[in-house]
């Protein structure tokens, strides 16, 4: 099932946009402005009401030492 959120802040860490909309399933379809936004049929809207959305912060750090150690 489709899901929108609208009513959202956007920060990429390089774009601020405001009043913006993320259509989305398993990833993301389509961003935009509320200006252009269009509900379509059988979404499931989510209103985050001028709340933040950014993208989720991933680690890939490891020690490799850690692997060859005995306990």
């Amino acid at each position: 099932m489709v899901k929108t959120i609208i009513n959202c802040n956007i920060f990429d860490y390089e774009n601020y946009k405001e009043n913006q909309y993320i259509r989305f399933d398993d990833k993301i379809l389509e961003v935009g402005s509320m200006d252009d936004f269009k509900k379509r049929n059988n979404e499931e809207i989510i209103d985050f009401k001028g709340k933040l959305v950014m993208p989720g912060f991933v680690n890939g750090h490891t020690h490799i030492y850690s692997t060859f150690a005995r306990e």
